[in-house]
């Protein structure tokens, strides 16, 4: 297995399994979990789609924001992304390094998982 690949199967294990600590509130027939990214590249989206492929109980839901840009530097994902969560419609994980994080911090809206990743040693 590459280091890459080693890499997102690591982080996405561990960002589920962090993110399955807050499903109390959805129905217990809910087996999915959405992931928000910002151009994620094909080797992310395919182990989206073996990790699906593999695991029946849980299904990962991929948007890709970047797709919804008209132009490579406009900014049609983010606003999307945006909206979306202004509107209560707030992905259980968030992959995105430029995301304007403050802002969604300061409404509540999205939690730093760091604290979290970091505690453990292993």
């Amino acid at each position: 297995m590459s280091s890459l690949k080693k890499y997102y199967s690591i982080t996405i294990t561990i960002l589920l399994l962090l993110s399955l600590s807050g499903c109390n509130n959805k129905a217990e027939d809910d087996n999915k979990i959405s992931i928000a990214c910002y151009a994620c590249g094909t080797l992310f989206e395919e182990f989206v789609s073996e990790y699906n492929e593999t695991h029946t109980e849980l299904q990962i839901e991929l948007t890709d924001y970047s797709e919804y840009n008209q132009t490579q530097t406009s900014g049609e994902g983010i606003d999307r992304l945006i909206k979306e969560i202004s509107a209560g419609k707030i992905p259980d994980i968030i992959f995105w390094d430029w995301l304007p994080i403050s802002t969604f911090l300061d409404e509540e809206l999205l939690v730093d998982l760091y604290p979290y990743n970091h505690k453990d040693e292993a």
